[in-house]
């Protein structure tokens, strides 16, 4: 094998290495019998939030049951609603892409740690419920 395939072979072995080793994991609620015109305001928390650099996720929900009424409680560095994106609020779909501040060893929190809180008006029908994804 040349020298030259061998560089780029273990250089793809190095770059998928890093790229699996952040596992972080996003905890979200299941929002059940819970009574038409309610506000409720589910948390997102993490774990294994250690070193991140960057994250980057999609929260669905069903947009019969539940509408968005804004986001509170930033706890990341740097977090605010900039971070989010909000074209398909009415499709029950918001986007989420936060930039760690220190790019050098990235941002750590502990296991738990709610980041940001959802803020829903409960529009569907006594007895619906909605996971959030």
């Amino acid at each position: 094998m040349s020298s030259w395939l061998r560089v780029i072979l273990a250089s793809q072995w190095l770059l998928s290495a890093s790229l699996l080793s952040a596992q972080v994991g996003f905890t979200m609620p299941v929002i059940n019998n819970v009574a038409t015109g309610t506000i409720v305001s589910p948390t997102i928390k993490v774990t294994g939030f250690e070193g991140i650099l960057s994250a980057q996720y999609v929260i669905c929900w069903d947009p019969q049951v539940l509408q968005f009424q804004g986001i509170t409680n930033y706890n990341l560095p740097s977090l605010d609603s900039t971070k989010f994106g909000f074209l398909r609020i009415d499709q029950g779909i918001l986007s989420f892409a936060w930039p760690s501040p220190n790019l050098m060893t990235g941002t750590s929190v502990p296991n738990g740690t709610t980041i940001f809180r959802l803020k829903m008006k409960v529009i569907g029908a006594n007895g619906m419920g909605t996971g959030l994804k």
